[in-house]
């Protein structure tokens, strides 16, 4: 019995070894390397305008090198909201997990993740798990689960650079006419509430500088006029509609 039980100790002890966790994950946190433990769920306060980018660096502990994969998993998404993953190769958003490992050798740590959720404008929460796997041992893998809260984004004005989008009347009443410098690509104007919700959305060329809109029958409140090129958040302007 005495032998058995030695057996059994040399065999639990040796599985532990072979299955020990070969990958760490680190954030950068106010200039600092912070290790995130498997299964740690990182909370994200993000605004609803604008695109949030999320870092990751990953660190094989192992005493070879792993080629290591990067997948995604939805626990929860928030409806129109967007997002994608860069793992040295990015990926559109319906790629769940990497084409192409990413050979890390032993003790080093590359900083070759990240991942880019907007919801587009709107309020909400969603939580996507990344996990970092070894190709040859998928259950050797480590994740954490980023849970991003989105909002409605504050009361100033967010202008780019030097410029700036301009509204006239502002308190408006039955219209608003809305000035900007051309953006020189064509792009897409976006009118949210307070609340997040599209309300308007209108096309325009690079070389426009100005819309007017009708605002007769949208109700008293706050709005958001957003612009945006080349898939990027160039202005927002808050604009203010009273009757």
């Amino acid at each position: 019995m005495k032998k058995i039980a030695l057996i059994t100790t040399l065999l639990l002890i040796t599985g532990g070894v072979c299955f020990a966790q070969s990958l760490e994950l680190y954030e950068s946190v106010g200039g600092q390397d912070v290790r995130r433990m498997n299964g740690d769920v990182l909370v994200k306060d993000i605004d609803a305008t604008k695109a949030f980018t999320f870092y990751l660096k990953v660190k094989n502990v192992n005493a070879s090198s792993l080629s290591v994969f990067c997948k995604k998993a939805y626990v929860q998404i928030l409806p129109n909201s967007d997002n994608t993953f860069c793992w040295d190769v990015c990926y559109i958003s319906s790629i769940m997990v990497s084409k192409k490992p990413v050979v890390i050798k032993s003790q080093e740590m590359v900083t070759r993740f990240d991942a880019t959720y907007s919801s587009t404008g709107y309020s909400g929460e969603s939580r996507i798990r990344y996990v970092f796997f070894d190709g040859n041992k998928p259950g050797d893998s480590a994740g954490v689960e980023v849970v991003y809260k989105s909002r409605p984004m504050g009361i100033e004005d967010k202008p780019i650079g030097a410029n700036e989008m301009v509204a006239s009347p502002n308190p408006a009443g039955s219209f608003v006419k809305l000035s900007w410098k051309p953006t020189s690509a064509p792009g897409k104007l976006i009118l949210h509430d307070l609340l997040g919700s599209k309300i308007l959305e209108k096309t325009i060329d690079g070389a426009e500088k100005d819309i007017t809109l009708n605002t007769s029958g949208f109700p008293d409140g706050i709005y958001f006029c957003m612009l945006e090129s080349e898939g990027q958040l160039r202005l927002v302007k808050k604009i203010i509609i009273r009757h």
